[in-house]
């Protein structure tokens, strides 16, 4: 009996001095639901622009119509301004003249400085022949010519300035596209009168198009770039696309909401002003 009680204090005893042990904690994952959310949206244009004229005129000849596809830097429009070749006409001419002009002046300055030098030389070498109000005459003639001479410059750049000027408005009667897109819309016809700003034709791009969805503000706090987007348009049945948010306003619009927006790449069908059912995953 007394070796068992001993033997049970020896156990006893050794368990002071073993490692604590130690229970299992299990870790618990919060869980967190996917949350779905069906919005209201359409398409835009991702680009789309009123080319105007930029230049008054009448309208030369206008290569476009409603339907057709442009490509970027493409001349859509050409107008006629006769009052703007007039004057880059007349701004050629003075400048061919004031150049000739400062040709000649170029050509008599040499002489003005040989004769300035050759008396002020003789004037130092104290022969006589000279006199000291000669020597004035030819320096002030010389200094004259210097300073035609600089004038003559001066109205050279600024007649180049002008010339450039007209030439680059010129280049604005050539209406371009600013990107390559189709022709949504035509405002104008040959012959026309044309006002400085006043559109000519509208032009959309359709290699991408932006949807747009208006979020309520109390969704706001949830959204997240790249939640995943399922589209439905009400005109395509059927057919369903997917996408991601691209881009959130930082502030609400008038009507009280937020505008999110997606992209998509352009396919059979899509076209600006489609409406969908819009249904966002957000978590």
């Amino acid at each position: 009996m007394r070796a068992w009680v001993k033997l049970a204090a020896l156990v006893w005893l050794g368990t002071l001095h073993a490692a604590p042990w130690e229970l299992p904690v299990a870790k618990i994952r919060e869980n967190v639901e996917q949350q779905v959310v069906n919005l209201e949206g359409y398409l835009e244009a991702f680009e789309h622009v009123a080319l105007p004229a930029r230049v008054s005129g009448y309208l030369q000849a206008i290569y476009v119509d409603l339907g057709d596809r442009v490509q970027a830097g493409e001349v859509i429009a050409e107008l006629s301004v006769p009052e703007l070749e007039a004057k880059l006409r007349r701004a050629k001419a003075r400048l061919a003249e004031v150049r000739a002009e400062r040709v000649r002046q170029e050509h008599i300055l040499p002489f003005k400085r040989r004769i300035a030098s050759r008396l002020r030389r003789l004037a130092d070498q104290r022969q006589g022949t000279v006199t000291a109000e000669e020597v004035d005459r030819a320096e002030e003639a010389l200094a004259a010519a210097e300073a035609k001479a600089r004038v003559l410059e001066a109205k050279v750049r600024a007649i180049e300035a002008e010339v450039e000027s007209l030439q680059a408005q010129r280049a604005f009667a050539k209406i371009r596209a600013p990107f390559a897109g189709i022709v949504t819309r035509r405002w104008v016809h040959t012959g026309a009168l044309i006002s400085q700003a006043t559109p000519v034709v509208e032009l959309v791009s359709l290699d991408k198009l932006r949807l747009v969805v208006k979020v309520p503000p109390r969704l706001a706090p949830y959204l997240r770039l790249g939640d995943p987007l399922r589209i439905r348009f009400h005109a395509l049945p059927g057919e369903v696309y997917q996408a991601k948010l691209a881009r959130v306003a930082a502030a609400l619009g008038a009507d009280g909401n937020l505008r999110a927006e997606a992209d998509l790449p352009f396919a059979p069908g899509l076209l600006p002003g489609l409406r969908a059912q819009v249904a966002i995953f957000m978590w």
